[in-house]
């Protein structure tokens, strides 16, 4: 092959890899609901809903935080590398996290394909709507879908557990995480948590106190609860014990807010 061929041929594949990486679609998108649909046996089925919502810090990496649809309970955390095309999961009450999806794989290239550490090989790839489609061998059909995810449990390897899974579909809700105001599900009554960052205590208070006396969570980043309170009027919720850094503030599961002590 002569030069100016061998230059042109090596110009069209950085051209190539450009393009594909500029149509990547992220999977991990702020607000973004996955639907599995669960099969237990026996005529047994049923869906659950998870769904990306606030981020955190963890080992200096960013993650998003998955929770439930139902409850806003956190499941466990996700980071996507975009310029690497890789999902990570981390389970809440892990240390470690695990390369879940790989958009930049190719034929015949080996990977993890299941929670159980089972590993395939991709069999064939196509592109359907602008989105890559990683599929593998082994039955029944396994597939990476770029946006989506796996096509058993999209990104939370956890929910695999509850039967044979299948992901259904996403829906992006445009639900972002606040770090100053309270996030609002469901139309609670409104609220005010203030000073926010604090030092020892926060107040809580109720424009109209809840007729069901609320219930205050709060959590590490690592989803690790760490304090419950029942709250019978607008009261001070004493922090002293916890130490500097980042939490999550949960009331009645319905509403959230990142709180900083100084």
């Amino acid at each position: 092959m002569n030069p100016l061929a061998y230059l042109s041929l090596l110009l069209l594949l950085i051209l190539s890899f450009t393009t594909a990486a500029q149509n990547y679609q992220p999977t991990l998108v702020e607000g973004r609901e996955w639907t599995a649909h669960i099969d237990q046996g026996l005529g047994a089925t049923f869906d659950t809903k998870y769904k990306l919502q606030c981020d955190t810090i963890i080992d200096n990496q960013n993650y998003f935080m998955i929770r439930s649809s139902f409850n806003t309970s956190i499941l466990g955390f996700a980071r996507e590398d975009v310029a690497a095309q890789q999902v990570f999961y981390r389970h809440r009450d892990s240390s470690n996290e695990v390369l879940i999806l790989d958009y930049s794989l190719e034929v015949g290239d080996p990977f993890r394909i299941h929670p159980n550490g089972a590993i395939d090989t991709v069999l064939y790839i196509d592109t359907v709507q602008g989105k890559r489609i990683i599929h593998f061998h082994q039955p029944p059909a396994i597939y990476f879908t770029e946006g989506t995810g796996h096509s058993f449990y999209g990104i939370n390897e956890e929910v695999v557990q509850l039967g044979y899974t299948y992901i259904t579909g996403t829906t992006d809700l445009g639900t972002p995480c606040s770090t100053v105001n309270i996030k609002t599900l469901n139309d609670p009554l409104p609220v005010k948590v203030f000073p926010n960052p604090f030092q020892e205590s926060i107040q809580i208070e109720w424009e109209t106190f809840p007729i069901e006396p609320p219930t205050i969570r709060i959590y590490d980043m690592m989803g690790i609860l760490l304090k419950t309170e029942q709250m019978y009027n607008n009261q001070d919720i004493d922090c002293s014990e916890l130490p500097r850094g980042l939490y999550l503030l949960e009331i009645n599961r319905t509403q959230t807010l990142k709180l900083i002590k100084n």
